[in-house]
């Protein structure tokens, strides 16, 4: 097995795992595990094993649906033991989970890799009307439970310059707290896919539609017509 060690491309494998993953070992087994949409995250998890051939030398078992979610599977002892090294747990995380310290110290490359990560497997991109007659105002938002991840990304999103917000939805079954962390309008939307990027075509997909609609003219409303159509039916899917 090759050497493994802190990198832009583990960052973002990190990053999906932080967004829609977990780590379980019985002490015999070591499983990183991921759960996502049976069909809008196929290409994305096609793409995330060969990040873990790429990085681990071994790719996960085939994809399996599972309770209505489309299964990653990857088993490997080293791998397991080098992302619990770096600040990973294992077990339970969701309302916990942070972006560890030692990518962070890695700088920008790293944290923004991560970042992405995070993006393709918790975050969505939405059109809403706000002064327009369609729904063509261009949103980017992470959701995660963590207030602690919520507000370390609400920081480093401030630090490179991004006009971010950040709210908290209280469950109404009492069952503890959403967090959302958002950047708004067409110039950030372009930072963000310059700067950050995404790895997930449901997201890509998006962002080039709306880009090609675009031309330039956050005015011409017929330009947006098919973006808004295009959002509104896809958006039905997710």
């Amino acid at each position: 097995m090759k050497q493994i060690t802190i990198t832009p491309k583990l960052c973002e494998f990190v990053g999906a795992l932080i967004g829609d993953g977990h780590m379980w070992t019985d002490g015999s087994r070591f499983r990183i595990g991921l759960t996502g949409h049976p069909k809008l995250d196929l290409n994305y998890y096609n793409y995330l094993s060969d990040v873990a051939y790429e990085l681990f030398g071994k790719r996960p078992y085939k994809f399996k649906v599972r309770y209505g979610g489309l299964r990653f599977t990857l088993q490997q002892k080293e791998a397991f033991l080098f992302l619990k090294s770096i600040g990973l747990p294992s077990g339970p995380k969701a309302k916990t989970i942070t972006i560890p310290k030692s990518i962070i110290e890695k700088g920008w490359g790293c944290t923004s890799s991560t970042v992405r990560g995070i993006f393709d497997t918790d975050g969505t991109v939405f059109f809403s009307k706000k002064t327009y007659e369609e729904s063509i105002y261009p949103t980017v938002e992470i959701s995660t439970t963590s207030g602690a991840m919520a507000q370390q990304l609400r920081d480093i999103l401030d630090q490179h310059f991004f006009r971010v917000h950040k709210r908290e939805q209280i469950r109404k079954d009492g069952t503890g707290s959403d967090y959302h962390i958002s950047v708004y309008g067409t110039k950030m939307l372009e930072k963000w896919f310059n700067e950050i990027g995404s790895s997930n075509s449901r997201h890509m997909d998006k962002f080039l539609k709306y880009k090609k609609s675009y031309k330039g003219d956050i005015n011409n409303r017929h330009s947006y017509a098919a973006i808004a159509q295009w959002d509104s039916v896809n958006s039905a899917t997710l």
